[in-house]
């Protein structure tokens, strides 16, 4: 042989040999390496693998909606919530945290459609005799993308197909997983929802000088008065929430001049891993059909009732401070975006407050294992009619018994509803009316009407009437001297007591620059007296006592309050003998037809004498 021909197969050789490796090394990858995809060396071979290619790829691009769908699971998990329509399950529910493995769930749902579909693949290609064999899936999950690398032997009537498929499809996932992780690992130990919500809570509006979702409540006017239902507080929180979630922002992404569009506060994300994942759009909310009800949203008091009562003997007005607690938990749904491929990723986190901060996991709010237990054993129905003072239909007042909120009456004024089979309280209420409450065995309550007076807003005006005892030994004489019927100075502090001849409660009015505000008495009979002091309250110059029916429809007028003073009333120290001149001086006014309370002012025309 020659020398030209030898070394020509010596070259043939290599190129063999070199063939045969590129070959083993497309179909032979070590560990943790991504493979790249072969080189096919006919049209037909070439055809056949662009068809499974394109197989592959749908079924990674498959694989990764669902587990964005289910928060990283392929099928929905039996702890979720419904968002969208889909379950979403728990990554931190009651205090712990559980995620699943995305490579090893992305694995097995690749290789699962693959097996599910590749009968109908083969068939696809009936015509030029393809075959598959038991396919094996790895992938490599980097920060910009997901390689699925597909093993599965295929045949042909060419020949076989060079191994392995390899599949690069853009995604963040990935990074999405990883900060997924991170943020619910954060909300678990820093209880980042609890502390956001708490501060929009307490950022809420002001409504009639109260906030919408008030934690702290003391009055210090005047006739100031609150009276919030579970009802009325239930919006108020759920606004909260809803504004809370939706002021969550990426680090460095909070809107700039959106306090020009809300007062509430806007939570930043801190970074996540030392990372702010400027790239990921996230965004919170709530479930579907999620809405706040007594069991995951509970006050106390409840309701809750305030009014500022004038403090004896200073002219001045206090209410009783109100520390108003909440027991609060909802799950919020977090969707995590991935820019590459526009899928949502899901997931729920929970949210605990009580007490006004983060809670206990185990907490169950303010009732009691008894009372919940009461409250759940509802079997015995009940009809119970409110009306107010005229008999006309209360609408929309508060029902509880036994403890139990029952739900409101409606534009009727009636409330049919399931009770629990109890004896207990039972409580109606209603904003500017007064309330009711009651013991009754369930029975009684299968059909009763119940009045719930109504209270008037009114404005009382105190005037001041001196008297001169000009009494002699031919009978006892009273006189007013002309235009001396004047209205109470600034140095000088009205008081009028009413006392409720029902329930026996007492409300108090001082004087605040000549006028004062009552709406806090509801309708009803009342004894009254009234009393005028020094500024000081240090001396008591004379008053009055009577009886008075505060009506409903009296809301939005005034009241005349005639207080009679007299020389050297002052200097009376026996309780007995100030009760005695009181009834005196009551029973003047009485018989020159002034008050001592009236709805219509008193003119005086002259002097005014009279004799008892």
């Amino acid at each position: 042989m020659v020398k030209g021909q030898v070394e020509f197969i010596a070259i043939i050789g290599i190129i063999a040999v070199v063939i045969v490796a590129v070959y083993f090394a497309f179909t032979s990858v070590a560990p943790g390496v991504t493979p790249t995809a072969p080189v096919y060396t006919s049209a037909e071979q070439a055809s056949v693998a662009d068809t499974v290619n394109s197989f592959v790829r749908d079924g990674t691009s498959e694989t990764l909606r669902t587990l964005s769908t289910y928060g990283g699971y392929l099928s929905p998990q039996a702890d979720s919530v419904t968002y969208l329509g889909k379950e979403t399950s728990y990554w931190m529910k009651d205090g712990s945290v559980s995620y699943p493995n995305l490579k090893d769930n992305f694995i097995a749902g690749l290789r699962d459609y693959i097996n599910t579909n590749k009968d109908a693949l083969e068939s696809s290609l009936a015509g030029q005799g393809v075959e598959f064999g038991t396919p094996t899936v790895s992938a490599t999950l980097m920060s910009n993308q997901i390689v699925a690398t597909v093993n599965m032997p295929t045949t042909f009537k060419g020949g076989q197909v060079p191994q392995p498929y390899v599949i690069t499809i853009p995604t963040k996932i990935s990074d999405v997983y990883e900060f997924s992780k991170a943020l619910a690992e954060y909300q678990k130990t820093e209880r980042f929802l609890e502390y956001t919500t708490l501060a929009s809570m307490v950022s809420s509006p002001i409504t009639n000088n109260v906030k919408d979702v008030p934690m702290w409540i003391a009055l210090v006017r005047c006739g100031d008065y609150v009276f919030k239902t579970w009802s009325d507080i239930q919006p108020g929180v759920d606004y909260a929430v809803k504004t809370t979630l939706a002021h969550i922002y990426m680090p460095g992404k909070v809107p700039t001049n959106i306090g020009d569009v809300t007062s509430y506060p806007k939570y930043p994300l801190p970074p996540m891993n030392g990372k702010s994942y400027s790239d990921l759009g996230v965004s919170f909310t709530l479930p579907d059909d999620f809405g706040f009800d007594r069991s995951n949203l509970q006050i106390d008091p409840d309701p809750i009732i305030a009014y500022a009562k004038p403090v004896p003997r200073t002219g001045l007005c206090y209410g009783d401070p109100k520390l108003v607690s909440y027991h609060l938990d909802y799950p919020a749904v977090v969707v995590v975006k991935d820019s590459l491929t526009g899928n949502l990723f899901k997931f729920a986190v929970d949210t605990m407050i009580q007490d006004n901060l983060p809670g206990d996991w185990a907490t169950v709010g303010y009732e009691s294992d008894d009372q919940e237990a009461i409250c759940a054993a509802r079997d015995c129905p009940v009809d119970i009619t409110v009306v107010d003072s005229s008999g006309g239909p209360v609408d929309g007042a508060a029902i509880k018994f036994a403890g139990c909120g029952l739900g409101s009456t409606d534009v009727n004024g009636e409330f049919k509803g399931i009770a629990p089979c109890a004896a207990g309280p039972l409580h109606v209420f209603k904003a500017n009316y007064g309330t009711y409450q009651q013991a009754f065995d369930e029975s009684d309550i299968r059909d009763i009407t119940v009045t719930l007076p109504g209270i008037p807003q009114l404005s009382v005006y105190f005037y001041e009437v001196p008297i001169e005892n000009q009494s002699d030994s031919s009978g006892e004489k009273y006189f007013i001297y002309d235009r001396t019927i004047t209205t109470v100075g600034n140095d000088r502090v009205a008081r009028l007591v009413l006392t409720n001849s029902a329930d026996f409660e007492m409300y108090e009015v001082v004087s605040e620059d000549d006028i004062a505000v009552l709406n806090y008495a509801p309708a009803g009979n009342y004894g009254l007296s009234s009393g005028l002091f020094s500024s000081d309250i240090a001396t008591m110059y004379g008053g009055a006592v009577t009886s008075y029916e505060i009506t409903e429809d009296m809301n939005g007028k005034a009241l005349y309050v005639y207080i009679p003073t007299l020389v050297g009333f002052e200097n009376i120290d026996n309780d007995d003998d100030i009760v005695g001149a009181t009834d005196t001086l009551s029973t003047v006014l009485r018989n020159l037809g002034i008050g001592p309370i009236s709805s219509t002012p008193f003119v005086q025309t002259g002097a005014l004498e009279v004799t008892l």
